[in-house]
């Protein structure tokens, strides 16, 4: 019920506001979260989506990821290219 809620006031489809949680929550099908539980060494743990060999990951999916641009293309502004936002430790054991 909250959920649908939720949904309403976004004006997005509950679908939708469930892939958002779940990205949030790190619970999302990024091969840095997906291969987790699996043993999978975090170096192996690559972008299935372009051919840069980047981490799979959060930072890289919002921030570099060239399959990514066109969806992070509206929310481009001039501030947020000068904003250096760190990329995560990479020896961090998550």
């Amino acid at each position: 019920m909250y959920m649908r809620n939720v949904s309403r006031r976004l004006s997005l489809s509950l679908s939708r506001v469930l892939k958002v949680v779940r990205f949030r929550l790190g619970c999302s099908t990024l091969p840095s979260v997906a291969h987790r539980n699996q043993g999978v060494c975090r170096d192996e743990r690559v972008c299935l989506c372009c051919v840069q060999g980047a981490p799979g990951d959060e930072y890289h999916a919002l921030f570099e990821c060239p399959a990514t641009r066109a969806a992070r293309a509206p929310f481009a502004h001039p501030f947020l290219a000068r904003l250096q936002i760190p990329r995560p430790d990479p020896n961090y054991c998550g």
